[in-house]
């Protein structure tokens, strides 16, 4: 699946608004984090990779985690930097079990 993604952020949303409602469940504050975050996760996830396509299974996994845990997000942390290490974990995890 290639998504390239040229949307930007339009709710103009603070991030602590933007987590309380996706937290509640808000479809449309997970559809803004996504099109907020996707460049910069993957840059991250091209830095490891090196590959556009797993890059963005990549991302969809992330985003998946989001939404299936999103009621236990923690306000005190920033979402970007949530988002950013979870990828970096996450490909590093990829990484090591594919032996690449």
């Amino acid at each position: 699946m290639f998504i390239r993604k040229k949307r930007t952020s339009a709710t103009g949303l603070s991030e602590a608004e933007l987590l309380l409602r996706l937290r509640a469940g808000d479809e449309r504050a997970f559809e803004e984090a996504f099109y907020r975050y996707y460049n910069h996760l993957y840059a991250i996830g091209m830095q490891f990779l090196r590959s556009p396509d797993l890059t963005q299974d990549a991302i969809q996994d992330i985003y998946l985690r989001l939404w299936h845990h999103r009621a236990r997000l923690n306000d005190a942390y920033s979402m970007k930097a949530f988002l950013a290490v979870s990828m970096k974990n996450h490909v590093l995890n990829l990484l090591r079990d594919n032996g690449r």
